[in-house]
């Protein structure tokens, strides 16, 4: 991948991570947000002036010698070597390259306290570490304020940190619990160089070497190298100047850097929005829905609603909810609907979900705004016409009959006739009574399915724009600002983060 590749893919990283960040708001810790800040503010001015450059940063503490390291890989005498007092007091930079001036700006470099390596008589035999800014920074202990304000704000700019340290203070309490302690996971972006090893017996160079590789593994920092130097004999110089030309070398060192501290802040921000939060509230709504029907009596007014024959207002009379009656499902709605959210989000839910009055008010408009048909069904007031027309032929009929048979007024057939009629008329009758009744049961179930359906539709409305909707905003904005975060990351951390989603 070339420079302008690098610096595409990392400024659609830059702006996803500052997209996380803007849709999270102030739902994340506030030393989350200060951490990935900076380090968006980094890689913009990183990125602003392009990364054909490697900035390394000689790091050091008072008397470790880093001056004088400066001086010896650079193979010029510019940096200040302290002779009354061994400390640096300003920053140094010397540049294999003609085009870094906008770069050293932005890290603050004097314009007195640069050189072109190019402009010296063997420039032309430094060409193998071409792109290289190499910084003699301030002490890292210095007893002045602005030295150690100095080294705080560089560190994060350098694409390659070398820690200088000497025999008497390597295991400083200072530089490993203020400053290397604090920077695991990002071991590619340094080196440790134990300068002044002629003051070491040639026989215990390398288990002093040993020590340091293992103060630092205890620090996190175990894959970080470990060079020995002596800026006075000049052993260990052209080893460190090969390696420093290789880092160079390497394509758009300066974008690792960056890609780096972009990883290292999106998967601070991933930290903080568990992969286990659910991204809609859906889940919950057939539950809510039910206990809330429970809530308003829909069993019993569905029973009133099916034995009368009103329009439903009787069966959604009375009753009316209470704020009290509906705090344990809102409560039980959030914990549901919040679970593995941090407390910012949670805090946000419930500031966005309406409060039990709201709730309690709309579910009781809900039940009483149902209507149903007045009066009974058409098959009802069919199936009774039927059975009076048919209980009156029957009765008139019988009756005829009867008299004719007591006067012997009429002849057989006619007497017959008579009687089947009366006994058509009868049976008319009964089918009648018994279609009425089914008819009557069919219309119960018909309004209690109507008015049970039409409740529970308006409570499913209420559950959705009072509950579900103010959550699902919530969750989605958590479910985007760690799809953001996510995609910040470099592709394998990426992919790494996403399997365990």
């Amino acid at each position: 991948m070339g420079a302008r590749a690098d610096e595409t893919e990392l400024r659609g990283r830059v702006a996803d991570l500052r997209s996380a960040l803007k849709v999270a708001g102030e739902r994340i810790p506030a030393a989350v947000r200060t951490s990935v800040d900076d380090a968006l503010t980094t890689a913009d001015g990183r990125l602003d002036l392009g990364v054909e450059h490697t900035v390394v940063a000689l790091v050091g503490g008072t008397g470790s010698g880093k001056s004088s390291l400066f001086n010896a890989i650079s193979r010029m005498t510019f940096a200040d070597v302290g002779v009354r007092r061994p400390t640096t007091s300003l920053m140094t930079a010397c540049a294999w390259s003609e085009r870094a001036d906008a770069l050293l700006d932005w890290v603050g470099v004097d314009r007195e306290r640069r050189i072109n390596r190019f402009s010296s008589l063997d420039g032309d035999q430094e060409t193998q570490l071409t792109g290289l800014v190499l910084l003699d920074l301030p002490d890292h202990d210095s007893i002045a304020t602005i030295h150690r304000e100095t080294v705080d704000r560089v560190v994060p700019m350098a694409d390659l940190v070398v820690w200088v340290v000497d025999p008497q203070k390597y295991a400083d309490h200072a530089l490993h619990a203020g400053y290397l302690q604090g920077m695991a996971g990002v071991e590619g972006s340094m080196l440790v160089v134990l300068n002044q090893l002629d003051t070491v017996p040639e026989g215990q160079r390398a288990e002093i070497l040993a020590d340091v590789q293992n103060l630092l593994t205890v620090d996190g920092l175990g894959e970080v190298e470990v060079l020995g130097a002596s800026a006075v004999t000049g052993d260990g110089i052209a080893e460190i100047r090969s390696r420093l030309a290789t880092i160079v070398g390497q394509r758009s060192r300066a974008a690792l850097r960056v890609a780096t501290e972009l990883s290292r802040a999106a998967e601070q921000l991933t930290d903080v929005l568990p992969a286990e939060v659910a991204r809609r509230s859906a889940s919950g709504v057939p539950g809510t829905v039910d206990a809330l029907a429970d809530l308003v009596g829909l069993p019993e007014r569905t029973t009133t609603a099916a034995h009368t024959l009103d329009d439903g207002t009787r069966a959604g009379a009375d009753g009316a909810l209470t704020a009290a009656s509906v705090t344990q499902l809102r409560e039980a709605w959030l914990e549901r609907a919040g679970a593995h959210l941090g407390p910012a989000w949670r805090d946000s839910l419930v500031e966005g979900t309406p409060e039990d009055e709201e709730i309690a008010r709309r579910a009781t408009a809900a039940v009483r705004a149902v209507r149903l048909p007045a009066g009974p069904s058409r098959g009802v007031r069919g199936w009774r016409a039927a059975t009076a027309v048919g209980a009156v032929l029957g009765v008139v009929a019988l009756v005829a009959w009867l008299v004719l048979v007591l006067t012997d007024a009429a002849a057989d057939d006619v007497q017959l006739l008579l009687l089947g009629l009366g006994v058509v008329g009868v049976v008319l009758g009964l089918v009648g009574v018994l279609a009425w009744r089914g008819a009557r049961r069919a219309q119960s179930r018909a309004r209690a399915e109507t008015f049970s359906g039409a409740v529970r539709e308006g409570l499913a409305r209420v559950v959705h724009d009072l509950l579900e909707t103010p959550a699902d905003a919530v969750l989605g904005a958590h479910a985007e600002a760690r799809t953001l975060a996510l995609a910040a990351l470099s592709r394998e951390a990426a992919r790494h983060a996403r399997s365990g989603d």
